[in-house]
């Protein structure tokens, strides 16, 4: 047999010679991702381990202080909120509960923005673009952050998300909803604690 057909024929049949290298933009989209997943896995681990070494704030403790930049550009603080009830949502994007339970956070915002109740919507454990996705889907008018939130989060010890604190005017947790808010009334006992005399019944779910 002839050596140098056997070696040509060899060589013809080997799938791993006839694979092309990918184009360049490919290689360059993948870097990208590959990037963009490790920065998200560094917010995510970052977070975890401050939510690890805090235990979660309990009923009569302050809202630690914290600085929070917004969608659509400014910043929030604590000192900012003093005198209003707040509600704090801690969400993500990529958790089902929380966008069920945003509906229900929204509900309060429009029967109580009267009175004085403010809601911040913290995202955790997510990139900007999808906190902003999540902002546009549920068409968010309140205050909604881009940047602080694992840091906030990690300082008021939250482990899940949706996580739901309630604050007084004077900046003093009275009461905390943690897990999904399937129904209205389940925020009920928060509204009381931070709203009291409101009238809390009668809204459809």
């Amino acid at each position: 047999m002839n050596v140098a057909k056997a070696i040509s024929t060899s060589i013809d049949v080997n799938p791993e010679a006839k694979t092309a290298a990918p184009p360049l933009a490919k290689r360059l989209n993948r870097v990208v991702m590959l990037v963009a997943a490790l920065f998200l896995l560094n917010a995510t681990l970052e977070f975890s381990a401050q939510s690890r070494q805090v235990k979660l704030l309990e009923i009569g403790d302050k809202i630690p202080p914290y600085s929070l930049s917004l969608l659509g550009g400014g910043e929030i603080t604590g000192e900012s909120l003093a005198g209003k009830p707040t509600i704090y949502f801690f969400f993500a994007n990529w958790c089902p509960c929380s966008h069920t339970s945003v509906q229900r956070i929204k509900q309060a915002s429009a029967r109580y923005a009267k009175d004085g109740l403010q809601i911040v919507f913290i995202g955790v454990q997510d990139s900007t673009s999808n906190l902003e996705k999540f902002a546009r889907k549920h068409k968010l008018e309140s205050l909604v952050n881009v940047s602080g939130g694992e840091t906030f989060a990690g300082s008021v010890g939250i482990k899940t998300t949706p996580t739901t604190v309630f604050s007084d005017e004077k900046g003093v947790i009275r009461s905390i909803f943690i897990g999904k808010v399937e129904r209205y009334d389940q925020l009920k006992e928060g509204l009381e604690s931070i709203l009291p005399g409101k009238s809390h019944e009668g809204v459809a779910v």
